[in-house]
């Protein structure tokens, strides 16, 4: 299991990122490292730096109001 401040060092050199956003990452790596936990879930610290990476990717996606495209429903 992943330690979540090494993880949360290991990003910023991955990708730029402010103090605002690393809160809001640390809150949503923490949420899902108690829920992996409890469903014997293990995840290494490289997976949850690519995480990390996209759970950014999609704050930043949500507060700048850009939405991908919606699955057609075959994959729903």
């Amino acid at each position: 299991m992943y330690l979540i401040e090494d993880v949360l060092l290991e990003i910023p050199q991955k990708i730029k990122l402010n103090a605002d956003e690393l809160t809001d990452i640390r809150g949503l790596l923490t949420t899902l490292q108690q829920y992996a936990g409890e469903i014997e879930l293990c995840i290494p610290d490289s997976k949850a730096i690519i995480i990390g990476i996209h759970l950014l990717v999609f704050i930043r996606r949500i507060k700048n109001q850009e939405f991908l495209p919606k699955l057609e429903d075959q994959y729903v």
